[in-house]
């Protein structure tokens, strides 16, 4: 409680309001201009709005760059692997083992190579610049490792 004589401290919706009092932003989804908003959503699409603090460069660069490349990977693992499942099936012939274990091998390994990219991302992000584009090069072995599983299959394929 405010000792007598206190104001009471300004709410969230009291800072939002006053935020955007005499400034043009647009809201996050559909874009419309918040200048001068009365309340605490956007009039537009009805979404709640908040007033936050954030990084004026969030280093998402090479973070978005090793997501792709092991998003990629897993991809391309998990559709051979399918391709294979599915042509076997459809033309009653047996593909090479080989195949189904160098697609599967890879789309597991890419998968958990992906998930640990993703749970470490505010670490990544909290690199220095030199450290976060070397990881985001180091993501690429895992796609150069895949498609050389995938190589390795069809040369040894017996």
């Amino acid at each position: 409680m405010n000792e007598p004589g206190q104001k009471n401290p300004p709410n969230d919706r009291d800072l939002l309001k006053a935020f955007l009092d005499r400034r043009d932003e647009s809201c996050p989804l559909c874009g419309y201009n918040l200048r001068g908003l009365t309340g605490s959503q956007c009039p537009e699409c009805a979404k709640a709005l908040v007033l936050r603090v954030g990084l004026e460069e969030p280093n998402l660069g090479a973070y978005v760059t090793g997501l792709i490349a092991l998003a990629s990977a897993t991809g391309f693992c998990f559709l051979m692997f399918l391709f294979f499942v599915i042509f076997s099936a459809k033309n009653n012939s047996s593909i090479p083992r080989v195949y189904f274990f160098a697609t599967g091998v890879g789309a597991v390994f890419s998968s958990i190579c992906l998930v640990c990219w993703i749970r470490l991302a505010r670490m990544i992000r909290g690199c220095s610049r030199s450290k976060r584009v070397v990881a985001a090069i180091a993501t690429f072995l895992v796609p150069l490792i895949c498609f050389t599983m995938f190589m390795w299959a069809a040369i040894n394929e017996k």
